[in-house]
């Protein structure tokens, strides 16, 4: 979390540092980000960065809590809107990472989210960080609550985060690789291949598929 300095300054302040740190965050992956770029465009020292903040961590950290709950949001609305069915849920997300990515300026993000290793920092991490403290049980719990396994060969709420996780795997995958080759690969083709891979592990799981 920041520092008290930082919850000291005035508004207007705050929230160009961290309009400046999401548009870094969201123009190249984690591990290019740069803190030099954000205080020059949030036009502050150097130093004043560390009086607000631990590190770039802490800033990133901060910046995902301030947009959790709008993508738990949709993320649950979503889900309503599919009949809790999983595989409807993850073929909308499909649907929004399409738009998504044709949208300018977020593929740093998209990358960043999609990192195995990142994600489990972020949502497996605890970070001394009480925002961050149990989100793993409340994205299962809240996600999986509203799910519909009736038709899905699942015995246990442990085979249905293992489920899941299968698909995670496959959709950070294609996006992995959508956003690492750039032009060298076919959006349409990285999508149809992802959305054969999801229908492969569907007729596994649903029941009578």
């Amino acid at each position: 979390m920041p520092k008290d300095t930082f919850f000291r300054l005035p508004r207007e302040k705050r929230e160009r540092i961290i309009e400046a740190a999401g548009m870094e965050f969201r123009r190249v992956p984690y591990g290019d980000t740069s803190i030099n770029r954000i205080i020059k465009t949030a036009e502050i020292p150097r130093g004043s960065f560390y009086q607000y903040f631990e590190d770039k961590h802490d800033l990133f950290l901060y910046c995902l809590s301030k947009k959790y709950e709008e993508i738990m949001e949709y993320l649950r609305g979503t889900l309503v809107r599919c009949g809790g069915d999983c595989f409807r849920f993850i073929d909308a997300l499909t649907d929004r990472f399409t738009l998504f990515y044709r949208e300018k300026g977020q593929e740093g993000l998209m990358v960043s989210l999609a990192d195995e290793n990142l994600f489990a920092m972020i949502f497996r991490e605890n970070c001394g960080n009480k925002v961050y403290e149990n989100v793993e049980r409340e994205v299962s719990d809240s996600l999986i609550s509203r799910m519909n396994f009736d038709e899905i060969a699942v015995n246990d709420e442990q085979e249905q985060l293992y489920l899941l996780d299968i698909l995670w795997a496959v959709i950070s995958s294609s996006i992995r690789t959508v956003f690492r080759k750039g032009k060298d690969v076919s959006l349409e083709d990285e999508i149809r291949k992802m959305r054969e891979r999801i229908r492969s592990i569907e007729k596994h799981y649903r029941i009578n598929a």
